[in-house]
């Protein structure tokens, strides 16, 4: 049975960082499904979809073709004839698509089946914001990682700084905050902490020390279960 491990949290506070790092340290896939959002907001963008119309986008995995790649540790996704991630999901025109396509129950539920596909077949690091509530009930392993809105916003700043994306960071602090509040209060799979899930805050916390603190806790647990 595949090892599933779930990290759930706000935008911002790390979980990226800390469940790529964590995939490569265990050998297992990283599967980012805020970027299965993104690539649905690309197409939006790009072939101009008018974001009220909640049927058509809903369809868009049918309409342009939406499939995954996961080998060798690594995950992919090709939609419509492009293979992603590339840097222009990472522009703030495609982050202020994602909170008003995400919500799209239809979608969601498409996401949660071709997620759920995607565990069934690979040991993998899951990293969103209903992994462990709603995707992942049942995961191996939960994790909740969260930080301030500062700390979060300074964090976005520098990664996009790094990746040749220049924003200010007051605008990024601002699209952080009202992010929180579209995720906390959507009606579908809102952003919450699963209760059985382990509250980590990285405020102060590197994501070395956050990836050797989870790894020490499962590490046996893994090894047992490869031995088997």
């Amino acid at each position: 049975m595949p090892i599933s491990i779930a990290i759930d949290g706000p935008a911002g506070a790390g979980k990226s960082t800390v469940a790529k790092k964590l995939a490569k340290e265990l050998g297992f896939t990283y599967v980012n499904t805020g970027l299965m959002y993104r690539c649905i907001a690309y197409v939006c963008n790009k072939y101009e979809i008018d974001l009220n119309d909640k049927e058509r986008i809903a369809r868009i995995p049918e309409l342009f073709g939406f499939k995954y790649i996961a080998e060798n540790g690594n995950f992919s996704i090709i939609i419509a004839d492009k293979i992603f991630p590339t840097p222009e999901l990472y522009t703030p025109e495609i982050a202020s698509i994602v909170p008003k396509i995400s919500p799209i129950e239809p979608l969601r539920a498409f996401m949660r089946e071709t997620q759920r596909d995607i565990a069934s077949k690979h040991n993998i690091v899951m990293e969103g914001r209903d992994i462990g509530t709603v995707v992942l009930p049942n995961a191996t392993f939960k994790y909740f990682i969260t930080a301030s809105i500062k700390t979060r916003a300074q964090r976005r700043y520098e990664q996009l700084l790094d990746e040749g994306i220049y924003l200010n960071y007051e605008d990024i602090y601002k699209s952080i905050q009202q992010r929180d509040i579209l995720d906390q209060t959507r009606e579908h799979s809102p952003l919450i902490q699963a209760h059985d899930a382990v509250l980590i805050e990285t405020d102060n916390l590197s994501p070395d020390e956050i990836v050797t603190n989870i790894t020490d806790k499962i590490g046996m647990h893994i090894d047992n279960t490869r031995s088997l």
